[in-house]
């Protein structure tokens, strides 16, 4: 991914953050009242709430945003939960693993008492969590929520649930380092690359305990990971590349792991790979 992306991204939440500040509304609304020559009739505003919902429902991403520094009712229905809930189901539709369910990857201190209980418990099972179960209140759920927030996950802060998971899904899609349990947890296709015949492929699988396992191989090797790299016995390492659906690529100069079509939500949309030139020097026996 490129720098730009990323900043695109960082951008996206940075933009919704400062358009709740105090501030911002504030000056939207002096700016208003300083223009004394037109009067302004905010039709919106004067709408019942349910339809201002449906007008506001049917804009892109980018209109909702800028309405939110409108004025403080603009604010409070391009805020509206319904609305971002229906933008995180029309933007991850075609995404891969990003079911329409609250982001595992949210920090969701501030945001836990607006969660029901279910919603907790999905969190913590997409996470991993099995000791769910023995908690008994409400305020213990939160409690494990809040302690098993992924590391490294995206910090921001906004509001509501669903807004805040459209924007750290968003940057997290700019993330090129591959966890465990999402390394783990593909049946990667790979074929051999540069010069080798396409009929060179076959499948792998990176187990939880540290061997690769693949049928080109008759024993089972060992990976680790090596910085933002994934590497195999003493053979150079992965490079790991998203993807415009937001999964995964690894490649070196040798072969490229990607997933599966069947992991797919769309697959009959999937373009053809393109597949970066990877001329990193490295050395395999660094820590």
């Amino acid at each position: 991914m490129s720098d730009t992306d990323t900043s695109d991204a960082g951008s996206f939440a940075s933009a919704v953050e400062d358009m709740d500040s105090e501030r911002a509304l504030d000056s939207a609304q002096e700016s208003d009242s300083a223009d004394g020559e037109t009067e302004r009739v905010d039709i919106v505003a004067r709408l019942p709430p349910e339809m201002a919902l449906r007008i506001l429902g049917e804009l892109p991403v980018e209109d909702v945003v800028r309405c939110l520094e409108v004025s403080r009712t603009w604010n409070k229905l391009a805020r509206d939960g319904s609305i971002w809930r229906e933008l995180c189901r029309k933007r991850w539709a075609d995404k891969f693993n990003h079911p329409h369910e609250l982001h595992v990857r949210v920090d969701y201190t501030n945001l836990a008492r607006d969660l029901s209980v279910r919603e907790i418990k999905r969190l913590l099972a997409r996470r991993g969590i099995t000791s769910a179960a023995k908690c008994i209140e409400k305020s213990e759920l939160v409690e494990l929520l809040k302690r098993t927030t992924p590391a490294e996950s995206p910090s921001v802060r906004l509001a509501p649930k669903w807004l805040a998971a459209y924007a750290v899904a968003e940057l997290d899609s700019k993330r090129n380092r591959i966890t465990k349990d999402e390394l783990c947890g593909i049946k990667w296709q790979f074929r051999f690359i540069n010069g080798w015949p396409r009929s060179m492929s076959s499948t792998a699988s990176f187990l939880r305990d540290n061997t690769y396992e693949s049928p080109l191989f008759e024993r089972a090797l060992h990976w680790r990971f090596y910085g933002d790299h994934v590497q195999v016995e003493q053979y150079p390492p992965l490079r790991c590349i998203r993807t415009e659906e937001w999964g995964w690529i690894l490649t070196n100069s040798y072969v490229v792991y990607y997933l599966p079509d069947s992991a797919l939500p769309n697959p009959k949309a999937r373009t053809d790979m393109k597949i970066p030139v990877v001329s990193e020097a490295f050395d395999a026996d660094s820590p």
